[in-house]
């Protein structure tokens, strides 16, 4: 047969299993790949080999068992004292390191087990017609080997054959090749294309693994099955071509083929087993074809570049991280053959803006799509029944969310930290919210429950800081500890008539929560349920008064906070459990007149100890006495006291800084108004007192002190804008105590003659500043003193 020359492997038309050791004949019946020995004779030595004689079916046959010769060209002989020589025995050549080229003998059926393994200057290989088999590991690890010259009765590579020979460039393997072992080639790292012929049905496990130079594959159209890591590690492989009758691609057989680009498969493939393309992170096309109905787990894992996903009709489920981590895909459209989303199948996949779950998706994984923070919208199946632990969490541009009828279970934080979330709409046949099912969604405003609702769990929507109001459906029963926990813009709850128990800090720390309206079924409330509602007013209840009730239920809330009870109902006191409680009538009319009891007690409110101070960072710091009741204060300013107030900050402190001030002397009033949000609108309470601020006054400049005749001193200093005046202080002797001597009234002096002083002394001068404002003086610092002798 000619052989072909070129950087490849050319399996040929007669290859029918990659990866096998023995193949059956037709009848089933495995065929005899080795002859049976009888016996063995003494070795003995010919020309530098070892050799024995073997017995076979009364036939005499020679086998080398060993090469002690010192010639870089072998030729295994063709017979050996008459005898055929027809086989090479195991390691008969092994490690042998001066030994360039090997001509195999006419007659030699097989070449044993790592027979030539290790020879690492062993260079080229000629093998006899008569060469059938090449067993395990017989040239692996030859890394010089570069040429193969084939004969045409080759049937079976065993494992590991060629394995490690990293510089063979050039293969063609006969036609007769039936059978080629696992990790045959493995470690080609100089293989470039491999062509398989159409009689092979099977690549065995790691066969062409880690053939890192490896860019053109193209499988023969009876290759049924690709083993387990079959091309895993081939770094530089860009193209595949299947054959029509593929049916399987096994675990792991392209990981890591980082440059593959395009997968398209054939309509036979029914099965793409765990991780088979995981970690290509240059593929950015995947076409299914018509019959795969499985996708193992993980089969696309990090597939980064992946942006084009043909899915079809047979595909069954997606299995557990099949696309985890494919961040380059953005929208996803499953067929309605999918009845099931694995965990994470689509996680941290962040460029996923849209997803339909098609219609019969009866259950989607946790974490399915956890971390897809550029989802926007979902479409979920009409069959939907349960949505796993955190399914969507993380999905941070997710805004809305609407479930189908179905659904009768979310579970534990499946939509937590969805930040853009604002609307839920939870209908059908949900009985259960999970624990911290929408935890941290700062977002949502609103929440619609079904009819079917039984229990809201822990945590379900802790930290909402946006929900506004909550109306508990009549079928729940149970409400679980911090279920609304830190809801701080939550302003009124209506818990049904069937709720039972309210655990502990259910609704703790929602600070805008001002009444409560709650159902004549509940028996038990736990410890804080409602601890650090500053705002609370007012609990109403419709029933009779809880059988169990746990320690500060209702402590820190509003100073007038009040229980208000139906007085048909049972087991109240005036004094209950040391809450004022009064019965009423018409417990609602009561519970509707609280809003306009609000508004006025709102307007009512009014900032007190207002006090402003200059900072070091050239800011004026105005603070007050916080309000437990008001929810913002707005900070007026104004440059005269009875001119126009302008706000010039609206802030949830009771402080500010003011840094948008003159220095110098610049005069600032400011006033304060608390705030309070009352269904939606924002009332003003009434206007805090009004503090003056004058900035800090320029320090004079002192410029001399002269002595003149006649017992006088002349004093001369720099003009400070914007003042009123200023105040000469004089000192005798060094020691002596300052004393105010003059008040200059007019800013645009700036010269001062001191006269009838005293010869013979020292005077010691220095000047300060004033501004008169609201009749009161406010002075600068003083300048630095300057002296001078009255001389005799």
């Amino acid at each position: 047969m000619r052989t072909k020359k070129g950087k490849g492997i050319l399996l040929g038309t007669g290859v029918a299993v990659l990866g096998a050791v023995a193949m059956l004949e037709g009848n089933g019946i495995a065929k005899q790949m080795v002859p049976t020995r009888v016996y063995a004779a003494t070795t003995n030595t010919y020309e530098g080999f070892e050799y024995e004689v073997n017995t076979n079916e009364n036939n005499k046959e020679v086998t080398i068992t060993k090469y002690t010769g010192s010639d870089a060209s072998v030729t295994v002989p063709d017979t050996i004292d008459g005898l055929p020589v027809t086989r090479v025995g195991e390691r008969a050549f092994n490690a042998n390191g001066q030994i360039v080229s090997v001509q195999i003998g006419k007659n030699v059926k097989s070449i044993g087990r790592y027979a030539f393994s290790s020879s690492g200057n062993l260079k080229t290989v000629q093998l006899s017609n008569a060469v059938t088999i090449l067993e395990r590991g017989a040239f692996s690890d030859c890394k010089n080997l570069k040429e193969i010259i084939w004969g045409n009765g080759l049937e079976t590579l065993e494992n590991d054959v060629f394995a490690n020979c990293a510089n063979l460039t050039t293969l063609t393997i006969p036609g007769s090749v039936i059978t080629v072992g696992e990790s045959a080639f493995y470690g080609c790292s100089n293989l470039i294309e491999v062509t398989i012929g159409d009689q092979v049905t099977s690549i065995g496990n790691s066969a062409f693994q880690n053939a890192v130079n490896l860019t053109k594959l193209t499988l023969g159209n009876n290759v049924a099955t690709l083993g387990e890591r079959a091309f895993a590690g081939c770094t530089n492989l860009t193209e595949v071509t299947f054959g029509m009758n593929l049916t399987n691609i096994g675990y792991r057989a392209f990981d890591s083929c980082k440059n593959l680009l395009s997968v398209v498969f054939p309509d036979t493939v029914q099965k793409v087993e765990r991780y088979a393309f995981e970690n290509c992170t240059n593929l950015q096309k995947v076409v299914l074809g018509e019959q795969t109905a499985i996708i193992e787990s993980g089969a696309f894992a990090n597939c980064k570049s992946l942006a084009q996903l043909q899915l079809n009709e047979k595909l069954s489920q997606v299995s557990n991280e099949t696309f985890t981590g494919c961040i380059s895909l953005t929208e996803i459209k499953l067929p309605n053959s999918v009845s099931e989303v694995g965990e994470s199948a689509f996680k941290n996949c962040t460029g996923i803006e849209k997803i339909d779950f098609g219609d019969n998706v009866a259950t989607i994984g946790s974490e399915a799509l956890r971390g897809c923070t550029g989802l926007k919208e979902v479409t979920l199946s009409k069959n939907l029944t349960n949505i796993g632990w955190r399914a969507f969490s993380g999905c941070a541009s997710l805004q809305k969310i609407t479930l189908p009828e179905n659904v009768t279970n979310i579970d534990k934080y499946a939509f937590a930290d969805c930040t853009s979330l604002k609307s839920a709409v939870l209908n059908g046949k949900l009985t259960a919210i999970g624990s911290g099912a929408f935890y941290g969604d700062t977002t949502l405003t609103t929440v619609t429950f079904g009819d079917s609702l039984t229990t809201i769990s822990s945590e379900a929507f802790y930290g909402c800081i946006s929900l506004k109001k909550v109306e508990i459906p009549d079928s729940v029963t149970t409400i679980g500890s911090s279920a609304f926990y830190g809801c701080t813009s939550m302003e009124e709850a209506v818990i049904g008539k069937s709720v039972t128990t309210i655990e502990g800090e259910a609704f703790r720390k929602c600070s805008s929560l001002s009444k409560v309206m709650i159902g004549k079924s509940v028996t038990t409330i736990n410890n804080r349920a409602f601890y650090q509602c500053s705002r609370l007013r007012g609990a109403y209840f419709k029933g009779n008064a809880p059988v169990s009730f746990g320690s500060e239920v209702f402590s820190e809330t509003r100073d007038k906070f009040c229980i208000y009870y139906d007085v048909d109902t049972l087991r109240w006191t005036s004094n209950w459990n040391g809450y004022r409680a009064i019965g009423t009538n018409d417990l609602q009319a009561v519970y509707n007149q609280q809003k306009q009891m609000e508004i006025e007690e709102a307007k009512a409110l009014m900032v007190k100890g207002i006090k402003a101070e200059w900072t070091y960072s050239n800011s004026v710091k105005v603070y007050w006495t916080g309000l437990a009741s008001a929810e913002s204060y707005t900070l007026y300013r104004a440059t005269s006291k009875n001119g126009t107030y302008t706000a010039i900050a609206t802030i949830t402190d009771n402080y500010y800084y003011d840094q948008k001030v003159k220095t110098n002397g610049a005069v600032y009033y400011y006033k304060v108004v608390a705030n309070m949000n009352i269904g939606g609108t924002v009332y003003k309470g009434m206007d805090s007192a009004i503090k003056t601020m004058v900035t800090p006054i320029n320090r004079v400049t002192l410029s001399s002190v002269i002595n003149k005749k006649g017992k006088k001193v002349l004093l001369k200093w720099k003009k400070v804008s914007g003042v009123t005046g200023y105040e000469i202080y004089r000192a005798e002797g060094y020691f002596g105590k300052y004393k105010k001597i003059k008040t200059v009234t007019k800013a645009t002096t700036t010269s001062f003659t001191n006269t009838k002083l005293k010869k013979g002394k020292s005077y010691y001068y220095k000047i300060r500043a004033y501004k008169t404002v609201d009749g009161k003086k406010v002075y600068g610092d003083y300048s630095y003193s300057l002296s001078t002798y009255v001389a005799k």
